[in-house]
């Protein structure tokens, strides 16, 4: 069954689609997406030439992603060809280029917010699939990439806390445990993320597969993996340390306490002992000096 619908196919050309995290009621996503982890992908058909007469300041924190397939050839006049590659140039607030993938008889421009297919209709659902897992997958990456790249300076700031500890530095264990969970919860992400790129979801077949594996090449996920991995690592690593060091204080902290208690115990019991001896001698004593 084709992803969009009959009527989508003969009069759309362009696509707002978003991702939701649960099914949504009385609409049907253009695919499910199961990894790194569920989202359903909805689309919307839009007016093509409204979608390219927009050249506002990129919106990263956008959920949704823009669609625009254009049929190859002199069907499509060159001025709108023209117009196309212009909508999918940089703009103001933007990192990084365009990806340009040739396929066939298609060529596929993507970048993080919006991507452009210049070819056949009876390609473009297997494209549109393609993009949607990929556009979702690279997405996901970004922002945990983000997420280390936030927590660099609060690790910067901890650093003090592989110096020898004293009693004042148990006030950050509460600190210290939230930071752990964020590094494991990052951990966590960068593995579902990982299996996810390096391996393409089984509902991809064909040129989906092959397009979502060349888009992963070109996007260079591979090293931003490997540096990501490093990164996880390290900080994972470092608040894992940093635990069992504040730990272990606690522990020789709470010894030493304890043996100062039981010490004090004794020793009073001691005082006591003695003063009941004590007491018990000067009684005898003056019983023993006193007239009868």
């Amino acid at each position: 069954m084709n992803l969009l619908d009959k009527q989508q196919i003969l009069t759309a050309e362009a696509w707002r689609i978003e991702y939701a995290s649960k099914p949504l009621p009385n609409r049907t996503p253009l695919t499910v997406i199961r990894r790194p982890r569920a989202a359903w992908a909805y689309g919307q058909a839009i007016e093509q030439t409204a979608v390219l007469a927009e050249r506002a300041t990129a919106t990263v924190d956008a959920d949704d992603f823009t669609f625009v397939f254009v049929r190859a050839g002199e069907v499509t006049p060159y001025e709108v060809q023209k117009q196309v590659e212009s909508w999918m140039a940089g703009r103001p607030g933007e990192s990084g280029g365009p990806i340009e993938i040739q396929f066939r008889g298609e060529r596929l421009i993507w970048r993080q917010r919006r991507a452009v297919c210049f070819g056949a209709p009876h390609s473009r659902d297997e494209v549109l699939a393609a993009v949607c897992h990929f556009s979702f997958c690279e997405r996901e990456l970004s922002r945990i990439e983000e997420k280390v790249e936030a927590t660099w300076p609060t690790l910067q700031n901890d650093t003090y806390l592989t110096d020898k500890l004293s009693g004042r530095d148990l006030k950050n264990r509460a600190h210290v445990g939230a930071m752990t969970r964020t590094a494991t919860d990052i951990r966590v992400d960068y593995v579902r993320i990982q299996t996810a790129l390096e391996s393409p979801a089984t509902e991809l077949a064909g040129l989906s597969r092959r397009l979502f594996a060349e888009l992963a090449v070109q996007a260079n996920v591979v090293d931003r993996l490997r540096l990501l991995e490093d990164a996880v690592e390290v900080m994972g690593e470092f608040y894992r340390f940093v635990q069992e060091q504040l730990t272990d204080l606690r522990s020789y902290r709470g010894e030493v306490r304890g043996n100062a208690l039981i010490l004090i115990v004794l020793i009073i019991e001691l005082l006591i002992t003695i003063y009941g001896v004590f007491s018990t001698e000067i009684l005898n004593f003056f019983h023993y000096v006193s007239p009868s």
